[in-house]
C-alpha cells in the first residue's frame, strides 16, 4: 500500500496541528504507543521491511549489543514538489 507523502505530511504537520492545538504532542506520543503495541516487536528484517512499507524510509541496524539495537533511519527520496500556483496566475477553472 502506497501513500502520497505530501499528504500525509500536510494532514500530519499542519492539520492535526491546528486541530489538537496544545495536545498535539500527547496525542501523537499516544498513537505512537498504540501503533507499537498494536505491531508487536518482530524479526529484525521484518522491522525493516515494515518501516519501508510504511514510506518512512530504509532501517538498517547499525550495533548490536546484548538486548540493545541501534537502527539508522534513511528516509525515502521525496519526489519533486509541485509548484504551487501563485496570486499572479492564472487558473482556468
Amino acid at each position: 500500500m502506497s501513500q502520497p507523502t505530501f499528504a500525509i505530511e500536510l494532514l500530519r504537520d499542519y492539520v492535526l496541528t491546528d486541530l489538537l492545538g496544545d495536545d498535539y504532542a500527547q496525542v501523537i506520543y499516544w498513537s505512537g504507543k498504540r501503533v507499537a503495541r498494536k505491531f508487536p516487536v518482530m524479526p529484525n528484517e521484518e522491522l525493516s521491511a515494515f518501516f519501508s512499507e510504511a514510506g518512512w524510509g530504509d532501517l538498517t541496524l547499525l550495533k548490536e549489543k546484548g538486548n540493545k539495537f541501534l537502527f539508522e533511519l534513511t528516509p525515502h527520496p521525496r519526489p519533486k514538489k509541485r509548484q504551487r500556483a501563485t496570486s499572479s496566475s492564472r487558473l482556468d477553472f
